[in-house]
């Protein structure tokens, strides 16, 4: 049934028909099929969306490419972050996001990749109260009485040590203080690991990424091992899909940046 609508090749309200079509839209390289929701104008024949129609096929682009990826959906992470009771400011600090990132992904954002595993990460309340513990001390005391008191009643439903043995299931670095070849022999300390952060930062001169940063501790430590025979930490490194890091990055650099060794904020597009 034809209704009356503005047609902008047209250029005038005309009679339109709904339309409806699947197509490929491409989400971070990946090629999409969704379904199009349009209107026809009836005297030229052009089909158009408006911009109610656009946002409605990008969410469905975005809930296919969460399914397909396994990407917590806005409402996970909504849920995530009310289970400890935390603000969004809270949580952003907390994770390292930033309240705007938080604000984005509830409100349909896709995560950047590093981020879906630090929202994958507190998922188990153990490491959670690590970050906050590293952290709090950024966060306002009604906020922080808030999820002490939501962390304590979680801990009296779900024992903690219920998790334990599930923490970082996806690493495979050693877990041992001493120096092995898993930490270039020499015994892992974080205050080198510290000093290194600062000495990459200060020869590249500008801000970088998190993902940059881990990359670079490895070729640094990896760099002085190969060519001394022993690394510059001694920190071991995780292999995870996306190649190695430091064990544990995500607990050390919230702590880095409660230290005030380093800080961490969003870019200006509030992606990273």
């Amino acid at each position: 049934m034809a209704t009356l609508d503005y047609c902008p090749s047209c250029g005038q309200v005309t009679p339109v028909e709904p339309t409806s079509k699947t197509e490929e839209i491409v989400v971070r390289g990946d090629n999409i099929e969704v379904l199009v929701e349009g209107q026809r104008c009836t005297i030229c024949g052009e089909n158009f969306s408006d911009a109610n129609e656009m946002d409605r096929t990008l969410t469905r682009a975005y809930e296919a490419y969460r399914k397909r990826h396994s990407l917590p959906a806005p409402s996970d992470i909504r849920e995530l972050r009310e289970r400890y009771g935390a603000s969004q400011k809270a949580f952003g600090l907390i994770l390292g996001f930033g309240e705007l990132t938080i604000n984005s992904y509830e409100q349909g954002a896709l995560p950047a990749d590093a981020n879906v595993n630090l929202l994958r990460l507190v998922e188990n309340p153990l490491d959670f109260k690590r970050l906050f513990a590293a952290r709090k001390e950024l966060i306002g005391p009604t906020q922080r009485k808030r999820i002490e008191s939501a962390i304590a009643k979680f801990d009296e439903m779900v024992p903690v040590s219920a998790f334990a043995k599930e923490r970082s299931p996806a690493y495979s670095a050693s877990s041992s203080n001493e120096s092995s070849i898993y930490t270039g022999y020499m015994e892992p300390d974080k205050d080198r690991l510290f000093a290194l952060i600062r000495a990459v930062l200060k020869a590249v001169g500008r801000p970088l990424y998190k993902t940059q940063i881990l990359k670079l501790l490895f070729y640094c430590d990896f760099s002085h091992f190969r060519k001394s025979t022993v690394s510059i930490s001694g920190w071991p490194y995780a292999a995870i899909d996306f190649g190695p890091v430091p064990d544990d990055f995500q607990l050390l650099l919230p702590e880095a940046t409660s230290l005030g060794l380093v800080v961490c904020s969003p870019d200006e597009s509030q992606e990273r």
